[in-house]
């Protein structure tokens, strides 16, 4: 396949309208709002158009540029057709959480659709389709199946996919949407700048205030900045605070796309595999398919490029690709019971707000999430959201999987720590392009990477809690395998819930 000339970044940045990712000017002083919301993704953004209609003075503070995070590098399938989501939640939860899940689904999916058809921004209309290819996997497809029904939605049991390749079944959701992810959020941009919204990206969140109103302290480039706000709302994906232990009820993962060029006819469908390695497909533009798979917890595959480099390998024998366009990742957060954190940060506050742990899925959850948001700003609730409250007391329902997270958490510590302190510091030369490594230098441990060329040397310990970082071969990045975390090579911090950059070092 050709290879050549293919982007490191995701499609949607080069299919977006002109202007889309045009910077809005950083915040340059402080301010006073009713509500400012961190994050100017789907959720951020959807959240401030419905607060400023409803007549309230908001704020949306970006650390990068709107669409940077997991929003931008979605697959953008806004389908209900969400691979194993429902049987999944189904063992933990009763069929009336069920249907309250698909109900919110459903919510989201409607806002999508009204404001994409208002505007005009590039959308399909497209069946979703979750498909197997192993004996196995047909069993699970008809647990989904069961499960999906169950929730009141109308799936249709299939003997074949309609892929190019041999299935053993598929169901599928008619009517669900794709959507240009880059394209619509510049459409939701605009509708909340016209409604009075300010916008100030490359501006990061240091911290928030205790106190009534709350402070929200934030750094740009050029220096520091306050914003006072009656309501803070946390939508940056990873929640930013230390306080109430959001990091240690969530399990961070990247996934990974590319964009493809095909030699014959592309399939019609948005898909999904239950089985695994898992695989998802569906087409963009007029020309290009794009497919994703291969996700692993954050930091801790040490195979990225070969991820990666599979994916691309499976879309030439089972697709017919040509040539890959792009390649990118995306980062989603996965709670420990399943359904999303979307209420109270705290869980004494009435003016500290928490959206996050779509699993994937936030097209339609992420949009669902700032209507329940906003209808609980406004004094009232959405009773399909009453089972995503972050506090909520299914406490059976989450604990073996938060032991399961935390217990992988303090081995990678563990682990990270002896062997960084017992492997000699890097030799800058013996590190290759586009690779980085990790060793002992005194007492600390130090990460070198050459990018480009560049050889940097920064600190190898996340600044959040301690743990010693893992070079990402795939996207050149230093990421955490304890909460997420990452950063770039030059020690620049990317996403996550550590709130500044890695320290850099001077050269041995």
């Amino acid at each position: 396949m050709d290879l050549t000339g293919a982007a490191r970044h995701p499609l949607w940045a080069d299919t977006a309208p002109a202007g889309h990712a045009t910077p809005h000017r950083p915040l340059d002083g402080d301010l006073t709002c009713e509500v400012a919301v961190v994050g100017a993704g789907i959720v951020g953004l959807t959240l401030a158009v419905e607060l400023a209609r409803a007549g309230r003075r908001v704020v949306v503070l970006e650390a990068r540029h709107v669409g940077a995070g997991t929003t931008g590098g979605s697959s953008a399938k806004v389908s209900l057709a969400q691979g194993t989501r429902f049987s999944e939640l189904g063992r933990h939860h009763g069929t009336d959480v069920l249907t309250r899940y698909a109900q919110a689904n459903l919510a989201g999916q409607r806002w999508v659709r009204a404001h994409a058809e208002a505007t005009g921004v590039e959308h399909a209309v497209r069946d979703g389709i979750t498909y197997a290819t192993s004996p196995e996997g047909r069993s699970t497809l008809e647990g989904e199946v069961a499960a999906m029904r169950s929730a009141g939605l109308e799936v249709e049991l299939l003997e074949d996919a309609g892929l190019p390749f041999a299935t053993t079944g598929a169901l599928r959701v008619a009517g669900q949407l794709q959507i240009d992810p880059q394209a619509y959020l510049h459409t939701v941009l605009g509708h909340a700048l016209a409604a009075g919204v300010r916008v100030h990206a490359g501006t990061r969140v240091d911290g928030v205030s205790t106190g009534s109103p709350r402070e929200v302290r934030c750094s740009t480039a050029t220096g520091r900045a306050r914003v006072r706000a009656d309501h803070v709302v946390i939508a940056a994906g990873s929640p930013l605070l230390d306080r109430s232990g959001f990091f240690a009820r969530l399990e961070a993962e990247r996934s990974h796309c590319i964009a493809v060029r095909v030699a014959g006819p592309r399939p019609e469908g948005m898909y999904l595999s239950v089985d695994s390695p898992s695989r998802t497909v569906r087409q963009a533009g007029q020309d290009l398919l794009v497919v994703g798979g291969n996700g692993h917890p954050t930091g801790r595959a040490q195979d990225v490029g070969s991820r990666v480099e599979d994916l691309e390998r499976w879309a030439v024998e089972h697709l017919g690709a040509v040539q890959t366009t792009h390649r990118w990742a995306a980062q989603d957060y996965r709670t420990t019971d399943g359904l999303p954190f979307v209420g109270r940060y705290e869980p004494w506050s009435t003016d500290l707000w928490v959206a996050t742990g779509f699993a994937k899925w936030g097209m339609t959850a992420g949009t669902a999430a700032a209507l329940a948001l906003h209808a609980q700003l406004e004094g009232r609730t959405e009773d399909w959201a009453q089972d995503w409250d972050p506090w909520r007391t299914d406490v059976a329902a989450q604990a073996p999987r938060a032991a399961s997270i935390n217990g992988l958490v303090a081995r990678e510590l563990t682990v990270g720590w002896a062997q960084a302190m017992s492997s000699p510091a890097p030799d800058p030369a013996e590190v290759g392009e586009g690779q980085g490594a990790v060793g002992r230098e005194g007492l600390r441990p130090v990460a070198v990477s050459r990018v480009d060329g560049e050889v940097r040397t920064v600190s190898a310990i996340c600044p959040h809690l301690g743990g010693v970082l893992a070079w990402n071969d795939g996207e050149r990045s230093w990421d955490c395998p304890l909460h997420g975390s990452r950063f770039g090579a030059d020690g620049s911090r990317l996403e996550g819930p550590a709130r500044c950059g890695l320290a850099r070092l001077d050269p041995r």
